[in-house]
């Protein structure tokens, strides 16, 4: 039975130039693999394989082994012992559970970065939001941003407050959660218009600006409201 599934692993990665500290091998994997991801390069379902990435990225497999392992435990590869190493197949339930506990963890990460929010942080998502609006500005009506290029931005966005955290511990538990909200977009029934998306990043951005936990509250509740 044929499943669309590939049986052979089909992405690249380049390999890493110049030499890395023993301990920092295994972060870089595990970068590269998340990018990848992240970039639409790995699909839901895509086999992955320890030998073949390592031989790509010029290291030893066990760092491979290891990275891959973590992200298993982060439920974004699924592993079936002598059957298979994949990117996980996240259901629509799934998703929506992972939306859940996103937006639970997004309002700490308000509380902690709003009240203080660096000029930096605001140029940040800022720019995110501007490459979104420019990408909505093409042909289309007002339906969601057909390219990876407007997924990029408007995860870029709402990861910029994540990143300005001191809070190790959210930073970790928020990874998890968006990078399986990142596979299961797919599994989605609707995805926010252009003017939906154009419409939280204004909320968040002016509550970020003016320093204003509950304003940054409400805006996220509003994002949440639209339909999964």
């Amino acid at each position: 039975m044929n499943t669309g599934i590939p049986k052979i692993m089909v992405f690249h990665l380049d390999q890493l130039t110049g030499p890395l500290p023993s301990n920092r091998v295994g972060d870089v994997v595990y970068d590269r693999i998340l990018d990848a991801i992240h970039h639409g390069e790995l699909r839901p379902g895509e086999r992955l394989s320890d030998q073949e990435i390592a031989r790509q990225l010029g290291v030893s497999r066990t760092p491979v082994r290891e990275t891959l392992l973590r992200l298993q435990g982060m439920g974004v590869v699924e592993i079936a012992a002598a059957r298979y190493t994949r990117v996980a197949m996240v259901s629509r339930q799934q998703t929506v559970e992972a939306v859940r506990v996103w937006a639970a963890l997004y309002r700490l990460v308000v509380s902690e970065v709003f009240p203080s929010a660096s000029t930096e942080l605001l140029e940040r998502m800022a720019a995110a939001a501007e490459i979104y609006r420019q990408l909505a500005a093409r042909p289309g009506g007002n339906g969601p941003v057909p390219t990876e290029k407007s997924v990029i931005a408007n995860a870029d966005f709402f990861w910029a407050p994540v990143a300005a955290s001191d809070n190790s511990l959210l930073k970790h538990a928020m990874e998890t959660a968006v990078n399986v909200v990142r596979l299961g977009r797919q599994a989605l029934a609707q995805r926010p218009s252009r003017a939906e998306v154009m419409a939280g990043h204004h909320a968040m951005l002016t509550a970020a600006t003016a320093h204003d936990v509950p304003a940054g509250h409400r805006a996220l509740d509003e994002i949440l409201g639209i339909r999964l």
